[in-house]
């Protein structure tokens, strides 16, 4: 046992060892990885071999006591303040994504709205190239569940259900990343519709929207990536239709 601590505790095993524990622990503190629970092991793996190190030398040194009790006190408060340090990085990191994880998943309050008569018989083309999309900034922070998604969950209920689930998505406010497909007007009546694909393809259509206003819908390309405000006005086999819409073309 004697061998094995005094390896454990060898000067440079400890020189080695705990400046990789240290940077490690950082290291997973990035965007890259986000493993907070494994950054605070290797903290405080690091803390107790440093005291451990530090009690080893006074067992052995022939210095008498008062000296190695102040060693000892000032080294052991060193270690306990570089840990405290990093411990309160590691909550700063983490609480920003809890915060963002919640608000993401929070629902907005449903309220019955009424669907627009012309949206329900839209004709869309099929033939469309999917365009990836490319990864959103992490200030922006986008309504779950997505397009698909909620035509997932309404899926998989029983047929007598799927109505009443799809009614339950009406008036709530999304905002969701999408491309530009194309501006199109309802078959019965003379309002213009525009639609986008999302990341995996789901349609959504936006009714409503007055191009004379807006430019920029003249001058959009299939593909050209959007965010897209709005309140869900209708959930179809085909198609999320939402209503008050604003879009921000990227």
């Amino acid at each position: 046992m004697p061998r094995v601590l005094e390896a454990l505790f060898n000067d440079w095993a400890v020189g080695f060892g705990v400046p990789i524990l240290v940077g490690l622990g950082i290291t997973l503190l990035t965007d890259e990885f986000k493993d907070y629970k494994a950054a605070r092991w290797c903290f405080w793996v690091s803390a107790l071999w440093s005291w451990g190190k530090v009690l080893m030398w006074s067992k052995d040194s022939q210095e008498t006591f008062s000296i190695r009790a102040v060693v000892v006190f000032i080294a052991c408060g060193v270690v306990g303040v570089v840990l405290m340090f990093l411990l309160q990085l590691t909550n700063k990191r983490e609480s920003p994504v809890e915060s963002q994880n919640s608000l993401a998943s929070a629902p907005e309050p449903l309220t019955q709205q009424q669907e627009h008569h012309g949206a329900s018989n839209l004709k869309l083309k099929v033939n469309r190239p999917v365009t990836a999309m490319p990864p959103s900034a992490e200030s922006v922070i986008f309504t779950k569940p997505p397009p698909g998604e909620i035509r997932n969950q309404i899926d998989a209920l029983p047929s007598f259900q799927q109505k009443g689930a799809a009614d339950a998505y009406r008036g709530l406010k999304v905002f969701w990343p999408a491309t530009f497909e194309a501006v199109e007007k309802a078959s019965e009546s003379n309002q213009w519709l525009v639609i986008l694909h999302d990341d995996k393809d789901n349609t959504i259509v936006c009714n409503g929207i007055d191009v004379e206003t807006d430019p920029r819908l003249k001058l959009a390309r299939r593909g050209d990536v959007v965010n897209v405000h709005g309140t869900i006005q209708s959930v179809l086999e085909i198609a999320v239709v939402l209503k008050d819409v604003s879009i921000d073309f990227k």
